[in-house]
Formats: C-alpha cells, structure tokens, sequence
C-alpha cells in the first residue's frame, strides 16, 4: 500500500498535546527501536518536526489555532468552531507503525451520544486505506479503525470514563496481518 494522502486532527472540543518523544512511529526492523518518523509538539505552532529534522507545516489549517496548557508543553485546541489540521500522509505507513498522543476533553464525557474523532488519514474513496481513531457514539469504547485496499479491522479500546479537564494518553499500534 502507497503512503497516506494525509491525515487530519480534529475532534469535538478537545485538546490534543503530541509530545516528544510520543509521535507517528515506524520500526523498520523487529531489532531495532522505532524511531519517531513526525513529532508534534504543539508549543505555540502547528510545525511538526520530521525525523531528519526538517519541519513539516500543515497542508491545510481551518480556522485559527489555539494553544492551550498541555499535558507536557502545549496542546492544539480543536473542535466545534475550533481549528483543524491536516498534514502529509506520508509520516505515516500503513503497513505498520504506532500514533501516540495526549488527548483531553473540554466539555463532554463518554457518556454522551456524540462521536469524538481524534485522527483520521488516508481516503478510501482511492482505494489507498485509511485509518480512523474515536470514541464510538453512545458508549465509552476507542475505537481505531484500519483498512487497505482489501480488508478492514476495527480495534476497539476498553471502554474509558473520559471526563472533562482530565488527560488520557493514547496509543494505537498496528502491523498489516497482526492486528
């Protein structure tokens, strides 16, 4: 499979915090440690920091981001009138790699009937994958949604009791034919 168009951070009044060393991560080899293929540290810009060192700007933003205090640093306020962002695809491989990132939400808890994306790449209407990572409407389930060009697998988390102003650190981790 090809690399990603692009993946987009958006949710529903939420603050995302992406923190050194927790990024987009890649292991090339089962005997080495994965390395951090994009970081997004979100203190005062939108730049991401690849693993050559090169910063990488948003394809897109809407709106006007806001930063906010952060788990660690700042986080990127997104959702509802808020900002979203959209970066190149190819930091991530759908082959295999991990997304880690600090989340917390401002105004709702998982209780509500509502579904809260957190990060969605790839398109499949080109037949190129995607992935999506959420709490599921009307539960308290993550889910983190993978598909190439011929199969899907939906992951679901243990359900979590999210509630407003409280930080959750989540991780998904995927490998083609080892979900």
């Amino acid at each position: 499979m090809a690399s990603l168009p692009r993946f987009r951070l958006h949710a529903t009044n939420l603050l995302v915090s992406l923190v050194a060393p927790w990024g987009v991560f890649h292991a090339s080899q089962a005997d080495t440690a994965p390395q951090p293929t994009l970081q997004l540290p979100f203190d005062g810009t939108t730049d991401g920091i690849r693993s050559d060192g090169k910063t990488v700007a948003p394809l897109e933003t809407h709106g006007t981001p806001t930063f906010r205090a952060g788990k660690v640093g700042q986080a990127f306020l997104t959702g509802g009138d808020e900002a979203w962002l959209e970066y190149p695809g190819d930091a991530l491989d759908p082959q295999q790699g991990s997304v880690m990132l600090w989340v917390c939400p401002l105004n709702w808890s998982s209780s509500d009937d509502k579904f809260h994306v957190f990060l969605e790449a790839g398109e499949e209407k080109y037949g190129q994958g995607w992935f999506l990572l959420y709490k599921y409407y009307q539960s308290a389930w993550l889910l983190f949604r993978l598909k190439d060009e011929r199969n899907g697998v939906t992951m679901p988390f243990k359900p979590v009791i999210w509630k407003p102003g409280e930080w959750h650190h989540v991780v998904a981790t995927w490998q083609l034919g080892r979900q």
